[in-house]
């Protein structure tokens, strides 16, 4: 016996360990084994690894841990990083000798095999994950699974585990490259147990032997077949329930196919690509064939997030017939027994299923349920936020402060910011941040002052969408021409006409198609406002104004296609918002030129209808159209102030909560300077 034991273990040589004749040795560590080499036992040798964490890799040889007719033991946490061949374990037999050529591992939890995973020749390789959690990855696999000549491997990869790779038992010569076996009746067998929360990425054809599952498992058919072909998957025995990610197709030659001879268990499909009804036909679209009805049962097929619809598909059986045509389509339209790359042949199937009086085909009959995804609760809130981007009124006080207290001399320049939050449960928030400056040029009249003027604003906010991982973005540049009259009286009126355009997009999380879903238009809006109000003074420096306001608007309309292949149209929005209130204040300081005011509105939208309209795969290719009604009374509080800075010159502030009409935490703060030149 050959032992080595210590707290860090390091061995680096092209064979590492080359342990044969029967030979005996241990490598232990009490915290780590890096070993950089191949790992081999031969003929009747046994090799013994065991650490916290074990680090194995082979950068010159063509495997990393070889059981040649020898058994190799590995235990702890492992990291097995395969050479440039691919080939992470080896196990063969010299198909004579029993209990030999096998490697066994009981992995810590976080363990990674990157490379193929090999038994043949009556080898066997069996691995588990023990201490694996839900939280904790149990094991990773990136690479192929492959057991021919009555090799087994039989694998329990723990909770939160994945597989990336081929599958292939060789049960029907499935290798078409490789077609080596002895005797075709000396396939392999291989035997998975997918835990809770595991998922395994398809890769190509694959044939296993059985798979047992625990919940929340995936089966993945298409992320990770990047070739744009049909696959299929066979499993002799399968138990336990799953969910399989398949690619189904109008043409019945590229749709995958699942093929489970027996077992018990209820599945799900998750379609990668939403499918029409023109794709179902009226025979149905068919996607599994199972050896059992009674105990092999898919309850549901959906579509998430391919477009504007979330599906559920309508699911029917049928029995198994060797005489219905569509088999060849399904099954590869091939009678003879060979297998072809990405399907089995039609005459396997019909052998294998084609006596069975429980056989069944599953197939899509009909669209059952349509819902909206992501994708379409974020374009039509876009649009939605579109509208109160586009329709704010641009009042007196927000945009200039009180101008009662201008002088009748100079004409003046101004500058506010100010802030939104437009939060809305139709479930989207919009905050922004709007920059305006203008200029105004004073006539003085007998019985008051006017002002013609002109400003330019800059708008740029974004939007968050409600249980939606992702934003929007959007923007407004704008021209305001203004004509305000001040009566020595008290009285005011202020007429505005506005251009703005606006710039809309959103980016939200996508799927493995896509990582992120886009889409992205821009439209304008044109407005006329007429404001009128009298400031009534009271005792003590106090004053009440009563307001009106009525405001026209037009947001045009748009149309863009997302990156998901989703033709949008937005028709335009016409709008009349009428407003009503007053401000309670009072003057301070020692020219009264300072005041601080209270103020209450109630605002009716009189129209506000939108339409929006939408095609895709999801909707047939047919156009699907959305109204939304903006109409309503909405109502608003605040407080402001005007503080003067210096002669003719001040600063002014207006801050104010709405409610009703889907607000429920809306508020606006204006902040500005008005300079008189």
């Amino acid at each position: 016996v050959v032992k080595i034991a210590g707290k860090d273990n390091i061995i680096n040589a092209t064979t590492a360990i080359d342990n044969i004749d029967g030979g005996n040795v241990e490598i232990i560590a009490s915290e780590n084994n890096s070993i950089n080499g191949l790992v081999h036992a031969e003929n009747k040798a046994n090799t013994k690894i065991q650490g916290k964490v074990n680090y194995l890799k082979n950068d010159n040889g063509q495997s990393i841990i070889w059981a040649d007719a020898g058994t190799i033991d590995i235990t702890g946490t492992s990291i097995i990083q395969a050479n440039s061949q691919q080939v992470a374990l080896l196990a063969n037999n010299d198909m004579n000798n029993l209990n030999q050529g096998i490697i066994t591992a009981s992995f810590g939890q976080n363990s990674v095999i990157k490379g193929d995973i090999i038994a043949k020749d009556n080898g066997l390789i069996k691995l588990n994950v023990s201490n694996s959690n839900d939280d904790v990855s149990g094991l990773i696999i990136d690479g192929n699974i492959l057991a021919e000549n009555q090799g087994n491997i039989s694998l329990d990869i723990g909770n939160n585990s994945l597989i990336t790779g081929n599958i292939n038992d060789y049960s029907y010569l499935a290798d078409l490259n490789n077609q080596n076996l002895k005797q075709e009746n000396l396939a392999g067998n291989i035997s998975i147990d997918f835990n809770n929360k595991s998922r395994w990425n398809v890769v190509g054809q694959s044939f296993i032997s059985k798979i047992n599952t625990k919940e929340n498992n995936i089966i993945d058919m298409v992320g990770y077949n990047t070739e744009n072909k049909p696959h299929s998957l066979m499993v002799k025995e399968f138990n336990g329930d799953s969910n399989f990610v398949m690619n189904l197709n109008g043409n019945r030659q590229n749709t995958d196919m699942v093929y489970l001879n027996s077992g018990t268990g209820n599945y799900n499909v998750i379609l990668a690509n939403a499918v029409t009804k023109n794709d179902i036909g009226q025979n149905g679209l068919r996607f599994a064939t199972v050896g059992d009805k009674n105990k092999q049962v898919f309850k549901n097929a959906v579509a998430y997030n391919d477009g504007f619809f979330n599906i559920k598909y309508q699911i029917a059986s049928e029995d198994y017939d060797v005489n219905n045509e569509e088999n060849t389509l399904y099954n590869n339209g091939d009678n003879s027994d060979l297998l072809t790359e990405n399907r089995p042949s039609n005459n396997i199937i019909n052998n294998i299923f084609g006596n069975n009086e429980d056989a069944v085909n599953y197939k899509l009959v009909n669209i059952e349920e349509k819902t909206l995804s992501n994708a379409g609760k974020t374009i039509l809130n876009m649009t939605k936020a579109n509208y109160d981007v586009a329709v704010f009124m641009g009042r007196l006080d927000k945009r200039m402060g009180d101008v009662h207290y201008l002088n009748k001399n100079d004409d003046g320049i101004w500058f506010r910011l100010r802030h939104d939050r437009i939060e809305k449960d139709l479930g989207y928030t919009v905050d922004g941040n709007m920059y305006e400056l203008g200029y105004d040029k004073l006539f003085l009249k007998d019985n008051g002052q006017e002002r013609l003027g002109l400003a330019f604003d800059y708008m740029k906010g974004s939007t968050s969408y409600d249980d939606i991982a992702g934003k929007g973005n959007n923007s407004r540049k704008g021209i305001w021409l203004y004509d305000t009259w001040i009566g020595d009286d008290g009285h005011y009126s202020d007429y505005i006409l506005k251009w703005g355009h606006l710039e809309n997009d959103f980016e939200i999380a996508g799927t493995k198609k896509l990582n992120l879903i886009k889409g992205n238009y821009d439209n304008d809006v044109f407005s006329a406002s007429a404001e009128y109000g009298y400031m009534k003074n009271l005792k003590n420096d106090w004053y009440i104004t009563p307001q009106v306001q009525l405001q026209l608007a037009k947001v045009t309309g748009a149309d863009y296609i997302t990156n998901q292949n989703t033709n949008v149209h937005v028709d335009d929005i016409d709008s009349i918002i009428g407003r009503a209130g007053f401000k309670l204040g009072r003057n301070f300081g020692d020219n009264k030129k300072n005041t601080f005011y209270l103020k209450a509105d109630v605002l009716r939208e009189f129209l506000g209808e939108q339409f929006v309209s939408v095609k895709d795969v999801t909707s047939d290719n047919e156009y699907v159209g959305f109204k939304y009604d903006h109409s309503g009374y909405w109502y608003d509080v605040g407080f402001g102030f005007n503080i003067e800075t210096k002669k003719d010159s001040y600063a002014f502030l207006d801050v104010e909560r709405r409610f009703g009409n889907g607000n429920k935490n809306s508020y606006q703060i204006n902040g500005g300077f008005y300079w008189a030149l």
